[in-house]
């Protein structure tokens, strides 16, 4: 189900030049569904001035507070994943 509604999300949100108001419904969506969006960075990654490393420890704090070792995570991003996954699977 949340395959073809991300693509037809991510349709209308490029569509509508990445309207505000257009992500925060797709985030409640996801959010109703059961799903939870943790960033690596409270800054998007283009304004970080510190390494991704930096961010792993809250990342990792944040995930302990909402999953157990029975919830399935997706790392998006290459660069996030290649410092995430190691440390997520200790």
């Amino acid at each position: 189900m949340w395959p073809s509604l991300l693509s037809r999300f991510r349709n209308q949100l490029l569509g509508s030049g990445r309207s505000n108001d257009l992500k925060k419904l797709i985030l409640k969506k996801f959010k109703r569904d059961g799903f939870y969006l943790l960033d690596l960075s409270e800054l998007p990654l283009s304004q970080l001035q510190k390494s991704l490393e930096l961010q792993l420890t809250d990342l990792v704090d944040k995930i302990k507070q909402n999953a157990d070792n029975e919830t399935k995570i997706i790392l998006i991003k290459a660069n996030v994943y290649d410092i995430v996954f190691p440390r997520l699977q200790q």
